[in-house]
């Protein structure tokens, strides 16, 4: 009771008292720039981001954070790629190479290594001219000759091109790197040699490849087509060959399409292959120096050869020469007989002769007879 009333004394002398006074302190509030207390303003924030849309949920790291900022990452839309083709291919082992091919030969190892370690029967030999000249197919027709294998494919109708042993060359039909290839051949009287033949590309883009081959041939087979003639590469060929002092042997190929093409008789055909080799020998003394010094390109001399490696025969007209005299049994010398089976020199049947100038009752020379 006492309590009280001192109390109740206090209070009434607090307010009573005109003397007394009572010092309140007001807190100063921080207005943001939104007109709105911060504090207020941060609770209304915390409630804001606490609400998440569906669509802004974040279910799964992004590709980002799970590989990493140095890794691009593509991202596809849904159904965008089939099924049966997987988001990431497998690692392909690309194959340039076609593969070892068949190269069992009619000679024995030991023989050849016996043929290497002599360097006089060694011979290497580069195959230029221009593309689709028939390089490759003629060669082919050396490996069918020197192999237990057939070049020629009788369901494509193709024939293998066994020294393209790139994919891309097998698919363009062209040949893009030169490729040697060591063969045991014969000469015309049965002295085997071994014939290191590099095969080298037609297509002018790749003429380094032809310039090369002629850097480490001994000479140089120089592959002209019958129909086309002679062309930019087989004179870009033949340059280069004279640059380096090479000889020189001259095959035209194709002799087939005189006939089957061209449609042309005997006499025009001779008269083709003809113009053929003058244009050879013109290019040979226009690239030469020393023009005297160069034989010239000539079927008589022995270093011109008529082939259709499609068709697989090859001849010049003094394996022709031999292969008369053994057929017939005719006893003359087969080294004069095909002197006389080239240039303006006619067979006389009445005196079995020949001349230069044509029978009475007119012939044709004797190349077309």
């Amino acid at each position: 009771m006492i309590t009280c009333m001192m109390n109740l004394g206090t209070i009434l002398d607090l307010r009573l008292s005109p003397t007394r006074r009572v010092k309140v302190r007001k807190k100063k509030m921080k207005i943001s720039s939104t007109g709105m207390p911060k504090r207020k303003e941060k609770n209304l924030m915390v409630r804001l981001h606490l609400i998440v849309l569906a669509e802004d949920k974040k279910y799964y790291p992004t590709a980002e954070e799970v590989y990493g900022e140095d890794v691009e990452t593509l991202v596809m839309d849904e159904d965008e790629q089939p099924l049966e083709q997987p988001i990431i291919k497998p690692v392909k082992n690309i194959k340039f190479e076609v593969g070892v091919k068949d190269s069992s030969t009619y000679v024995s190892t030991q023989f050849l290594i016996g043929l290497m370690s002599n360097p006089g029967l060694v011979r290497n030999v580069a195959l230029v001219g221009h593309l689709q000249h028939g390089k490759t197919v003629f060669m082919d027709m050396l490996v069918e000759q020197t192999h237990h294998m057939k070049t020629f494919d009788e369901n494509s109708e193709k024939h293998m091109r066994y020294t393209d042993t790139r994919i891309d060359e097998q698919e363009r039909r062209i040949s893009i790197k030169a490729i040697p290839m060591s063969l045991v051949l014969e000469d015309s009287n049965a002295k085997s040699y071994l014939c290191n033949i590099m095969d080298t590309p037609g297509h002018v883009n790749f003429s380094d490849e032809m310039t090369a081959a002629l850097r480490l041939a001994d000479g140089a087979v120089l592959i002209v087509d019958a129909a086309e003639g002679v062309m930019v590469n087989t004179e870009r060929a033949i340059r280069h060959a004279i640059q380096e002092r090479l000889p020189i042997v001259v095959v035209i190929n194709k002799v087939d399409r005189l006939i089957t093409e061209l449609k042309l008789p005997p006499k025009d055909a001779y008269h083709k292959l003809r113009h053929t080799l003058e244009v050879i020998n013109n290019h040979i003394s226009a690239a030469s120096t020393t023009a005297g010094n160069v034989p010239v390109i000539d079927p008589a001399a022995g270093n011109v050869c008529f082939a259709d490696a499609s068709a697989g025969w090859s001849f010049t007209l003094q394996s022709f020469a031999k292969l008369y005299v053994k057929l017939h049994g005719i006893p003359f010398d087969a080294e004069k007989f095909a002197s006389r089976l080239w240039g303006d020199i006619y067979y006389h049947p009445d005196t079995r002769a020949f001349k230069r100038k044509p029978p009475a009752g007119g012939g044709e020379r004797s190349f077309v007879e």
